[in-house]
C-alpha cells in the first residue's frame, strides 16, 4: 500500500438521542419481529450469514419493500416509506450493495455520479449550478482520499475500492437522518476500508449510521454496536468493548453457546 496501517481498535460512543426507532417490524413471512433504536451520532453494525435478511431490512428501511408489520418512526416523527424517493426525501440514503448494479452511473464521471441524487438541491430555478456540483466533489475526493486525476474522470478509470468511495461520497455528501451502507467494503482492499470507516465515524455527529456486514471485522472495526441476525430477525447485540467473541460468533451461527467452537 506504500504506507503504515494502524490497526487501533475503535473507542465505543454512546447515544441518548433517538434517531431510528423500530418496533415490531417483520420483514418476512414466519419470522419474528425487529425492534431496535439508533442514537445520534452512532455507528451500529449488523452482522450475520449471507441469506438471514441483512438486505431485505436495509431495503425495507429505504423504501424498497414494505414491511408485513411494525412501525418506524424517524427523530420522533412516523416513518414508513413507500418509495426511494420519499425515504431520500426524509433523509434517508443507503449505499446499495452492488455498486456495479445499483449504484455506478458508468457514462458519468465522478462529479456526476456523487450529485446525481441531488440535481435539485444543487440547481436554481432548474438549472444544475455546475460550481457547487464541482465543489462538492472536489471536497469529498479529498476528505475520502479518491485517488484519480481529477472529479472529472470516468468511473470506469478508478479501482474497486475508488469507485466504492465514489459511492459513499455520494450519500454522505448531503446532510442525512439515517445513512445506511449495505456491504459498503465488500470488494474493496483494507486502506479503502479503513478510509471509509474513518469518514464513517468522524461525520457521524448529526444522524445514526447503520453498517450491514457478513465479515465480522469489519463490524469490530467500525461500530459503536454490533447487531447479529438471523433468519430475518435480531438475536444478539454488543457494545464494542471487550466483547464476548464466542458468544458473538454463536450467535452468528445460529447455535447454543455451549456448542461454539
Amino acid at each position: 500500500l506504500g504506507r503504515k496501517i494502524h490497526l487501533d481498535r475503535i473507542v465505543a460512543r454512546n447515544s441518548a438521542k433517538p434517531v431510528l426507532t423500530i418496533d415490531g417490524l417483520r420483514i418476512a413471512e414466519g419470522s419474528m419481529p425487529i425492534s431496535l433504536t439508533l442514537g445520534d451520532g452512532e455507528v451500529v453494525a449488523i452482522t450475520g450469514l449471507v441469506g438471514v435478511g441483512k438486505t431485505a431490512l436495509a431495503e425495507t428501511l429505504f423504501g424498497v419493500r414494505k414491511p408485513l408489520t411494525g412501525t418506524m418512526t424517524l427523530n420522533g416523527k412516523p416513518y414508513a416509506p413507500g418509495s426511494t424517493g420519499e425515504a431520500i426525501a426524509a433523509g434517508v440514503f443507503l449505499v446499495a450493495k452492488d455498486r456495479s448494479e445499483n449504484g455506478i452511473v458508468g457514462d458519468f464521471n465522478i462529479q456526476e455520479n456523487i450529485s446525481l441524487p441531488f440535481h435539485r438541491r444543487m440547481s436554481r430555478m432548474g438549472v444544475l449550478k455546475r460550481r457547487i456540483e464541482r465543489a462538492t466533489a472536489r471536497q469529498q475526493i479529498r476528505e475520502l482520499g479518491i485517488v484519480c486525476r481529477s472529479e472529472k474522470d470516468e468511473m470506469s478509470a478508478l479501482s474497486g475500492g475508488n469507485q466504492q468511495k465514489v459511492m459513499v461520497a455520494r450519500w454522505i455528501s448531503q446532510a442525512a437522518k439515517l445513512f445506511i451502507l449495505d456491504e459498503p467494503f465488500q470488494g474493496v482492499d483494507i486502506s479503502a476500508r479503513r478510509d471509509i470507516a474513518a469518514k464513517l465515524r468522524a461525520s457521524a455527529n448529526g444522524r445514526a449510521t447503520l453498517l450491514f456486514v457478513t465479515e465480522l471485522d469489519e463490524a469490530l472495526e467500525t461500530a459503536d454496536r454490533i447487531l447479529v441476525m438471523s433468519e430475518q430477525t435480531i438475536v444478539g447485540e454488543h457494545r464494542n468493548a471487550d466483547i464476548d467473541l464466542e458468544r458473538l460468533l454463536a450467535e452468528v451461527a445460529g447455535r447454543p453457546l455451549h456448542s461454539a467452537a
